[in-house]
């Protein structure tokens, strides 16, 4: 639609500059811009160019250092307002009934294990013992429940009590299937222990694995159940975030050495891209604010947007340069043709994203306002950082060579 219907309707319906314009073309002529307000910007980003250059960095880099307390979740309370009826009932039932969420720890003993029916029960008593110990649970569930506890005594009585216990438990053994406390897995045995947690508390997942010493040597024990799969997506969103910002960096990033003709020069013009995902994402890790679902692609879709325009600007500053201007003219040039555009479509963008804001689903109140707030960082790197970078030293990687164009128009 762009490169088709909107240059039709301008052949059409051009506009009144246009019109009014005696050759109809403006577009290589440069811009008197001193006298507008992105011209007094513009002049004091050139003179204060070493200054905004070092204090960008500086603050970035400060505000980039809480990338390493970045944290996620996937809490279902996180997901809606306070006030909603499905955080009311969950916390009513916690309250009154019960915690909601599971951990299932299973133990296995595969076919060489030597411990007998009544051995297996002492451990899994153990482990459930140790289990109950842990802060905030509730209660727990398994075969060691309901059965007697095993002592680990070595009179003759207990000797006794032992063998005789073990010989009702492989009599038992169906009954403790089909009460789905034991499973049978051909050459594995499963013993199953199930443990309750409040879901509305932010509880680290415990290390129960190392329960016991005898588990290790005897047996395997996995962990299962809501609380595990909960902390291994709050895990994967963090994987996720990186993974999806990295991969569209190298995807970008080729394509800026290439328009640029120069590897260096696209390496150092993404780094005005990179800024707004540093400074969002590293004030979230400053201020304890976890990654969610709704903010985990926030990260590539502003690198894009970041780029687009990134592109304009140095497509303007590329032309004057190629017209014989020198590197402050083009980047005033640059300026007063993008800074206005850059602006409108950030404000567009942004706040029509913003409409999600009063969205009851939390997520999606979250995706608008850090999309916006991208939005703002990325259109503050390209008009301001972006600029002190081309007219500093690494502003010459940008240069053309124009004896070899005036050779090819001559």
């Amino acid at each position: 639609m762009v490169l088709s219907a909107i240059p039709l309707a301008l052949e059409y319906w051009p506009s009144s500059r246009e019109r009014n314009s005696p050759s109809g073309d403006d577009s290589a002529r440069p811009v008197d811009s001193t006298r507008r307000i992105d011209g007094i910007i513009i002049e004091w980003i050139l003179r204060w160019r070493v200054a905004v250059l070092i204090g960008g960095i500086g603050f970035v880099s400060i505000i980039g250092y809480g990338l390493a307390h970045t944290t996620s979740s996937v809490k279902v309370e996180r997901m809606f307002r306070p006030d909603n009826e499905l955080i009311r009932n969950y916390k009513w039932i916690e309250e009154n009934i019960g915690p909601i969420a599971s951990l299932e720890v299973v133990v296995c003993f595969d076919e060489s294990s030597e411990l007998r029916m009544v051995d297996r029960l002492r451990l899994i008593q153990r482990i459930e013992g140790r289990l109950r110990k842990l802060p905030n649970l509730d209660a727990t569930n398994s075969a060691g429940t309901m059965l007697p506890w095993v002592g680990s005594t070595r009179s003759i009585k207990a000797v006794m009590r032992r063998s005789a216990m073990n010989q009702e438990l492989i009599q038992s053994r169906d009954r403790l299937i089909a009460d789905r406390l034991v499973a049978d897995a051909g050459s594995e045995e499963w013993w199953r222990i199930t443990a309750r947690l409040p879901a509305m508390q932010d509880l680290d997942y415990p290390a129960i694995i190392a329960a016991d010493e005898q588990a290790k040597n005897t047996s395997r024990v996995e962990c299962t159940g809501a609380f595990p799969s909960i902390n291994s997506a709050q895990k994967q969103l963090l994987s996720d975030l990186v993974y999806s910002f990295l991969l569209a960096f190298v995807l970008i990033c080729p394509v800026m050495m290439i328009i640029l003709r120069s590897w260096l020069a696209g390496l150092v013009a993404m780094v005005g891209n990179v800024v707004p995902a540093v400074l969002v994402f590293g004030a979230m890790g400053w201020l304890a604010i976890p990654v969610e679902i709704g903010t985990v692609l926030t990260g590539s879709i502003a690198l894009g947007i970041a780029v687009d325009d990134t592109l304009h600007f140095l497509t303007w500053h590329q032309r004057c340069l190629g017209i014989g201007g020198d590197r402050i003219d083009a980047i005033r040039e640059a300026f007063s043709r993008c800074a206005t555009a850059m602006t409108q479509t950030t404000l567009i963008c942004g706040l029509s994203l913003l409409v999600f804001m009063m969205s009851p689903f939390i997520p999606a109140a979250r995706f608008s306002v850090l999309m916006f707030t991208l939005l703002l960082a990325a259109l503050a790197g390209d008009l301001i950082l972006l600029p002190a970078i081309l007219a500093s030293p690494l502003g010459r990687l940008f240069r053309i060579d124009n004896s070899s164009s005036s050779a090819n128009s001559g």
